[in-house]
């Protein structure tokens, strides 16, 4: 790939922050963010991750159809706590965006 992989993250509890920093540390692009607490949404994802701001919003889940459509993520990474039935929701609206 003669490019950095764009990626979007969701959660970025205690784990999604340290697999967000090496992400970008390898030389990938965060794209988007989302995560459900309301105390980081609307927040910079780089200041949320301890590193400078990157100027991308953490989004609420529900956004994320529409902010996946926007930005064209080459993949996405989940780190949330949850059974895959609980993750339903997430995986599908990746899934869709392919």
């Amino acid at each position: 790939m003669d490019r950095n992989i764009r990626f979007a993250h969701f959660g970025l509890g205690r784990m999604g922050v340290i697999i967000t920093r090496y992400a970008i540390d390898k030389g990938g692009e965060l794209v988007a963010a989302f995560d459900h607490n309301a105390a980081r949404i609307g927040r910079d994802a780089g200041e949320v991750a301890a590193l400078a701001p990157l100027g991308i919003p953490v989004h609420a889940p529900e956004a994320a159809e529409a902010v996946l459509a926007a930005t064209k993520p080459d993949i996405c990474t989940i780190s949330t706590k949850g059974t895959l039935a609980e993750m339903k929701d997430i995986l599908t609206v990746c899934a869709r965006a392919g």
